[in-house]
């Protein structure tokens, strides 16, 4: 784009005019006027309608402040099309719930520019199933920061992500446990020193992130989680690793790098599908480590050991010993695969000749019919 064009781009998606297009803004304005657009097609005046409309466009962008007073719509256009696509509101208003409202009463009936961003990725996640509440590492934005969960968040039972990152959490509500659909649930960056039962509870769930807080264990609850495949406990306390981690046996990837971990667990074989383990920067991490590393994780396919008292040596036996055992896997993987494309197949020649013997069978029936 040039500088005209950027400029025009700006006034015609910044609807609550701060100078900056956020994505709810530009899918807002460029799905209404894909569908104000899409409504000419097919009509007898379509090039007309559709000259008048870019018409507008152009008027509005020239003269904003001339366009929103004065609406001048085409005489083939509907009021409620101009009004309601052509120029929608900053702030419409939510039908199931409004979460402005309950902030209004906490700050003296008015709206923050913390309260407004609140408010836009509230109706983000509402349409994407996706609500971000994390605080950006730029400063200009660390207004955002939150010391609790709003409210309105647990009216969203049915979102897959929940985004809480850098945030001064001290602790998980026990609210928690509404949402019984998430996938993913992200709360690293914040203060927490433990983590509720309730977790437990969020058998949906398939990634963890819990990195950069003070946890020093973990409830028992936690085997619970018979779907999670990510679990991330970076930059914790961790002197050991709990023994309901090495009950999740759907685990694939398990980091506690930047913690103080001393030994592995030997319960951890039990965790088949791991193929990712990450030990480094655990500088008391002894040089004995047990030897189901090599042999007892069959799907392991990367360890990191840096930052270890683990020697080099060890280090670089250990790393023979997983590539070997990956050499030997993803072949056993790739034979499987062969094996389910060939059977699906065999299945779909199955199905072919069966419609064709109900094809034959059906018109033999009909032939003596029309004799």
């Amino acid at each position: 784009m040039n500088a005209a064009q950027l400029g025009a781009f700006i006034k015609l998606f910044d609807l609550d005019g701060d100078n900056t297009v956020d994505c709810a803004e530009f899918l807002t304005q460029f799905f209404k006027i894909g569908l104000q657009a899409k409504g000419m097609m097919g009509k007898p005046d379509t090039p007309s309608r559709l000259k008048a409309f870019k018409t507008e466009l152009k008027e509005r962008v020239l003269n904003p402040a001339k366009a929103r007073r004065k609406p001048q719509s085409p005489s083939r256009m509907s009021s409620f099309a101009t009004s309601q696509l052509l120029f929608p509101k900053p702030r419409p208003k939510l039908k199931r719930v409004n979460p402005i409202k309950k902030l209004k009463r906490v700050n003296g009936g008015r709206a923050t520019s913390k309260d407004e961003k609140l408010r836009r990725r509230f109706e983000f996640g509402k349409v994407t199933a996706r609500l971000d509440l994390s605080t950006p590492v730029n400063p200009r934005d660390q207004d955002i920061c939150l010391l609790s969960i709003p409210e309105f968040v647990y009216d969203m039972g049915e979102i897959r992500e929940l985004w809480l990152s850098n945030n001064r959490l001290s602790l998980i509500p026990l609210a928690i446990r509404k949402f019984h659909h998430l996938h993913l649930l992200s709360v690293d960056g914040n203060c927490l020193t433990q983590v509720p039962k309730e977790l437990g509870q969020m058998t949906q769930l398939r990634t963890l992130h819990l990195a950069r807080n003070s946890l020093t264990d973990l409830p028992s609850y936690t085997s619970n989680l018979t779907n999670l495949t990510t679990l991330i406990l970076d930059d914790n306390n961790f002197h050991h690793i709990p023994e309901s981690i090495v009950s999740i046996r759907s685990l694939q990837k398990l980091s506690l790098a930047r913690n103080d971990i001393t030994s592995i667990p030997a319960g951890i074989k039990r965790l088949r599908k791991l193929r990712e383990l990450y030990l480094d920067q655990n500088p008391n991490f002894g040089p004995d480590i047990p030897a189901i590393l090599s042999n007892g994780l069959p799907c392991l396919a990367a360890l990191g050991l840096a930052g270890t008292a683990v020697p080099p040596a060890v280090q670089k036996s250990l790393t023979l010993g997983i590539n070997q055992a990956t050499a030997i896997f993803e072949p056993l993987a790739k034979l499987d695969s062969e094996m389910r494309a060939l059977l699906k197949q065999r299945a779909a020649k199955s199905k072919a000749r069966r419609a064709k013997r109900v094809l034959a069978t059906a018109q033999s029936q009909e032939a003596p019919k029309e004799e």
